[in-house]
């Protein structure tokens, strides 16, 4: 007898699938996170799978999202300056102004 998921999530190659088992008496549940893809070079599906335990659904769903921010974070401080010029700015918040009200008018905006 095949043991079909009680629930199943699916977004394009991902998908989790919850799965009930009846063990004395008791049900216990397992999920099943899985990757498919199709290799390019062999023209054939591949998949990979890991099995969690439901109450690490939602740690796994914090790490990836710590992961997810941390990662544009770290693109966002080492990506390659704009090629449109290193101006400096000027203060509009009434601070670090020049003390001899020399400003640099020469900005280009």
């Amino acid at each position: 007898m095949e043991n079909k998921p009680v629930i199943s999530t699916r977004d394009r190659g991902l998908s989790i699938s919850i799965f009930r088992r009846d063990k004395d008496g008791q049900a216990t549940y397992g999920a099943c996170l899985q990757r498919s893809w199709k290799d390019k070079a062999t023209d054939e599906w591949k998949r990979e799978q890991i099995n969690l335990f439901p109450d690490e659904l939602l740690k796994l769903a914090a790490l990836c999202t710590k992961t997810y921010n941390d990662t544009i974070a770290y693109a966002q401080q080492n990506r390659p300056q704009s090629s449109g010029g290193n101006y400096p700015g000027q203060p509009i918040d009434g601070g670090n102004y020049p003390e001899n009200g020399d400003f640099n008018d020469s900005i280009p905006f």
